[in-house]
């Protein structure tokens, strides 16, 4: 699931991030820093929105889960 969000959460970052900075970093002057920060917070939407969603999908495949310790 880890790589399934990962994969996820920079495919928007970089998609995100070039749009804005095609137009409305263009049309209002945004650096490209200013766009790319822009796509990271669309990016982390993202990752609140279909986290669960991918988890999901994950178990259904047959994934085992992260052995992550809560500490």
């Amino acid at each position: 699931p880890m790589v399934g969000f990962g994969f996820m959460d920079q495919t928007v970052m970089v998609h995100a991030g070039n749009v804005i900075d095609l137009t409305i970093g263009v049309t209002f002057g945004f650096s490209t820093l200013t766009a790319a920060a822009c796509g990271q917070i669309c990016s982390d939407v993202a990752g609140v929105t279909f986290g669960g969603a991918i988890e999901s999908l994950a178990a259904r495949c047959g994934l085992p889960e992260p052995r992550l310790s809560g500490r």
